[in-house]
């Protein structure tokens, strides 16, 4: 199996081995590397206070995740209201912009489905780190798991639902004047 074979050929891609996190300066031969540090719009916002607390650590990348979830399923998240609940603190010279953020999650998976190789760098790593949140993220939106299809079908077709429901009158209401009741 090639790893540098786009999808759509006979070949399959392996996405473990065409998207990986390293450390800064660990430059993997044949990847392309994409920083995702706070001099980015990929960093995390969570503030990790002591970088040996591994408990700590793992609190700030399960705040990421969910913050990323919100994000790529265009759901609500208050950051600030997420951070007080669990007792996080925020990096506040950070920028928050979760519409490049989605942007520039989406081209990642789109260049790793072309089969390019994808590093992406942090300073945590081999440690839990944020950048593990982005790999899942991508794999998710290049190869969606069965039940995330459903429900988005169940979504789509309750969105549709609801619209036909509001381009027809319900029983007794009357359109322009006219009554279209059925009976």
């Amino acid at each position: 199996m090639s790893s540098s074979t786009p999808t759509g050929s006979s070949q399959i891609l392996d996405i473990n081995k065409t998207l990986i996190v390293r450390r800064f300066g660990k430059l993997e031969l044949g990847y392309t590397q994409i920083p995702v540090d706070r001099k980015t719009c990929l960093g995390n916002p969570f503030y990790l206070a002591n970088v040996h607390d591994a408990e700590e650590r793992k609190r700030v990348c399960e705040a990421h995740q969910a913050y990323i979830n919100a994000i790529l399923n265009d759901k609500p998240f208050d950051i600030d209201e997420y951070a007080r609940e669990n007792n996080l603190k925020l990096v506040r010279s950070f920028t928050v912009n979760n519409e490049k953020i989605k942007s520039e999650i989406n081209k990642i998976a789109e260049r790793v489905k072309r089969g390019e190789k994808i590093q992406l760098v942090c300073y945590c790593h081999p440690r839990q780190c944020h950048a593990d949140n982005y790999v899942k993220a991508i794999k998710e939106i290049i190869n969606p798991s069965p039940i995330k299809e459903k429900v988005a079908d169940l979504e789509r077709k309750e969105k549709q639902e609801e619209a036909k429901q509001k381009a027809s009158p319900a029983k007794g209401q009357t359109r322009k004047g006219k009554d279209i009741g059925l009976g």
